[in-house]
């Protein structure tokens, strides 16, 4: 990869480097900068976008193209009508037109009153130099020999016309692919020195291989790694990325939002993390500036952030790698240039620092986006330092106008309450799980939003993924069962070291040790696992929901809040006076339940019945030795002290509460 420089500099630009003869794919990066560069102070909270490197470009550029002609070879293979379409046509098909539509109309390429010169023949002996750079200053003495074509671009009249003034690109009908400085030169008809870098392509170049080069002229650097490593990322979702340079136009893709920011086309929402928070985003094809959102962290360099896009097929982006979410994660040095990042995939070398964080694992240039419904893992920066966030894609239809995204703390969603040090209270849990569980030996299970398991290591502090995929979890005394998202029954091998499938479908489930399960169907039908047959068989009633930890203390309510607690010795859910919405139970005859009303009441072999204990719940959760946690209504912890009989307040604040005998479990 040659150099690249950033036109974003203040300070001048070094000449480009010569660049790969690469006509079948993508040609080598160079800059050639050209205009002036204007700050911005567009203030979002805690950031500016100038902070960023957003700045205001040129509303347009003066591009003059030259149609070269070597004798001897076969003629061009099209007229100047077809090329100045291609270049200054609008619409699909045309450069002028993807840069209007990328710069949501605020730049475009201008067409010189010259028009198209050419086409200039050139002498046949040129066509053999070894560089072609010394190809390009042969066809500019040719055009300066024909007329004066380059004075009026002389802007501050100091006798030269310079890169920042103007814009060359050269067609031949030579196969050559190159973006060369070529030195200063004054001969025949000009009145002024032509100092320029040149674009130089062959007479059939697709509208993509003018697209890219000509961003390079803009300062666009790029992002698509070692090519023909097999090494190669950001494939088909950005112009800068791997693409082949063929096809009709509709393969040019956007550009990514790293490069508009910087060239001053969008002005993206801004963001902090790890707070939470919600977003609206639109495809990049709908004239909205603020289509983006850029997200960073206050305490870290503005060096490094993530811009979140939204990419639907259509226009120029037809042909994008997918519909969804592209997660561009970015790092840039003070000045505005990409850095390079370590090897992707293990292979030596680096890359330039702007690459998608693809799904469905955020791999690092994979260009897989995020689809409705899913949600990332943990996003983390480029020294493995955690984001503090995790991105949810809300659902959508196909071809969505926009779409809505969330991101949660999730270095703050679990919480865990270790009884051995109550002192400390409940302490943040890295990890962002839906559903958690705990069994009385202290093992804890959970799922994410993707269904994806995790299982907790006390050594590590860590949850850490397991094999599977499951939509509900329910752990018991050393049993780990699981309902995956068509209600399909797994049960947990330590054997295999994975769930296995067992007949049945289930919408709910309560199990115990040594294999002690029980569940309710769609049809709110109760059924047992039967470990000498492995089945499950069903019993007599009708519940809404099971609880309990033992066969000896199970429960369950009905439809109409009746309470039932089930008779081993004649394998029936019997009534139980009282009227709860829900119940909770542990291994030793004891159960707790709550109202309608959130008041709270307990039961005890003791007395037969329920009691009433003073205060409010909306959510019990009791462990296998009896401890009694809840949540009330603002999501405060409360813990039953059974010298006093009342429940205390806890610090902190919870969503889901799950009593486990060594910690208690909680998700916010």
């Amino acid at each position: 990869m040659s150099n690249t420089f950033n036109l974003f500099k203040k300070e001048p630009l070094a000449s480009p480097e010569v660049c790969c003869r690469r006509p079948a794919a993508i040609i080598c990066s160079v800059v050639l900068g050209m205009f002036f560069v204007l700050g911005i102070t567009t203030a979002y909270g805690q950031a500016s976008l100038q902070e960023f490197g957003y700045r205001n470009t040129n509303a347009s550029i003066n591009l003059l193209v030259i149609a070269a002609q070597y004798e001897g070879r076969s003629p061009l293979a099209h007229n100047n009508e077809y090329y100045n379409n291609l270049v200054f046509g609008s619409g699909v098909g045309s450069v002028n037109g993807y840069f209007l539509e990328n710069s949501i109309g605020r730049f475009q390429w201008t067409r010189t009153s010259q028009g198209l010169i050419g086409p200039l023949r050139i002498p046949s002996q040129a066509a053999v130099q070894p560089e072609d750079t010394d190809k390009a200053a042969s066809i500019i003495d040719a055009a300066m020999q024909a007329d004066d074509y380059f004075a009026p671009f002389d802007k501050n009249r100091d006798g030269k016309v310079t890169k920042d003034e103007l814009a060359l690109l050269i067609i031949q009908n030579l196969d050559v692919g190159s973006l060369r400085s070529v030195p200063c030169r004054k001969t025949g008809r000009s009145t002024v020195q032509v100092c320029l870098d040149v674009l130089q392509v062959s007479d059939r170049p697709s509208l993509t291989l003018l697209a890219h080069e000509l961003s390079h002229f803009l300062g666009a650097q790029d992002i698509y790694g070692r090519w023909n490593t097999g090494d190669n990322f950001n494939v088909a979702c950005t112009l800068m990325g791997p693409i082949s340079p063929g096809g009709d136009g509709r393969e040019a893709f956007h550009l990514d939002p790293r490069h508009k920011l910087q060239l001053g086309w969008i002005e993206p929402q801004i963001r902090s993390v790890p707070s939470s928070g919600t977003a609206l985003l639109r495809a990049p094809t709908n004239k909205r500036a603020d289509a983006s959102l850029l997200l960073f962290d206050p305490s870290r360099p503005r060096t490094e952030y993530f811009i979140v896009e939204y990419r639907s097929p259509g226009s120029f982006d037809q042909n994008v790698c997918g519909e969804g979410l592209a997660i561009w994660h970015v790092a840039q040095d003070s000045e505005g240039n990409l850095v390079t990042v370590p090897s992707l995939n293990g292979a030596a070398g680096d890359y330039w620092g702007i690459f998608l964080e693809g799904a469905p694992m955020l791999q690092r240039g994979g260009n897989l986006l995020w689809r409705a419904g899913m949600t990332t893992p943990p996003l983390r920066w480029l020294d493995g330092t955690p984001t503090g966030i995790s991105i949810y894609v809300n659902p959508f239809s196909p071809g969505a106008k926009e779409i809505s995204i969330s991101w949660d703390n999730y270095a703050n969603k679990i919480f865990r309450f270790d009884k051995s040090d109550v002192a400390k209270g409940f302490q943040p849990i890295l990890g962002n799980l839906v559903t958690i569980t705990s069994d009385s030996l202290g093992n804890t299970w959970g799922v994410n939003r993707l269904d994806e398991i995790y299982k907790y290591n006390a050594t590590t502090a860590q949850f850490e993924q397991r094999p599977g995929a499951l939509r509900q979890i329910f752990a018991g005394g050393g049993s780990v069962w699981g309902l995956n998202a068509v209600n399909s029954v797994y049960r947990y091998s330590s054997a295999s070291q994975s769930f296995e499938r067992i007949p049945g479908k289930l919408i709910q489930m309560v199990v115990g040790g040594n294999d002690a399960a029980w569940g309710l169907n769609g049809g709110w039908q109760i059924y047992r696992f039967n470990r000498n047959t492995q089945q499950f068989e069903e019993i007599p009633g009708s519940l809404r929901q099971l609880a309990g930890r033992s066969e000896s203390n199970l429960w369950g309510l009905n439809h109409y809040d009746q309470v039932f607690r089930y008779n081993p010795s004649i394998k029936k859910f019997e009534e139980i006076p009282g009227f709860l919405k829900q119940i909770a139970a542990d291994t030793s005859g004891n159960a707790w339940g709550i109202n309608g009303k959130n008041e709270i009441f307990t039961y005890t072999l003791t007395s037969g019945r329920f009691v009433q204990i003073p205060g409010q719940l909306v959510q019990i959760s009791v462990d296998s030795g009896g401890a009694v946690w809840g949540l009330n209504q603002n999501n405060n912890i409360y813990r039953f002290n059974t010298t006093t009989s009342l429940f205390e307040r806890v610090e902190g604040a919870l969503t889901k509460i799950e009593a486990g005998n060594d910690s208690v479990w909680g998700l916010k």
